[in-house]
């Protein structure tokens, strides 16, 4: 028996959520629901470094990284630790920092 590659599983994911998306924003004309994570939309580097100087910060005052935290908890974690990086991505955008190429 033959596995489906994951490279068609996440792409039939993407194209799921992406409907979805399209969906509440552009057919119900609800984008304001996405709001929370514009801050990754419009300032995309910044919000991809911050992870590595949030990792980099706790690391220098001790404070543990990972818990073990498994499945739906974890899975949580995860949720929540994303969405305080986008929330201080913009919070320093606000404040007039912005990374560009």
């Amino acid at each position: 028996m033959v596995t489906p590659s994951w490279v068609m599983i996440c792409s039939a994911i993407t194209i799921l959520v992406f409907t979805l998306v399209y969906w509440i924003a552009d057919l119900l004309g609800k984008g304001d629901a996405f709001r929370i994570i514009k801050p990754a939309g419009t300032d995309t580097l910044l919000c991809y470094l911050m992870p590595y100087y949030a990792y980099a910060l706790m690391g220098i005052l001790t404070i543990p990284m990972m818990f073990p935290w498994g499945g739906w908890a974890g899975l949580l974690k995860s949720l929540a630790f994303a969405l305080i990086i986008v929330q201080l991505t913009g919070w320093i955008s606000k404040r007039g920092i912005r990374l560009k190429l």
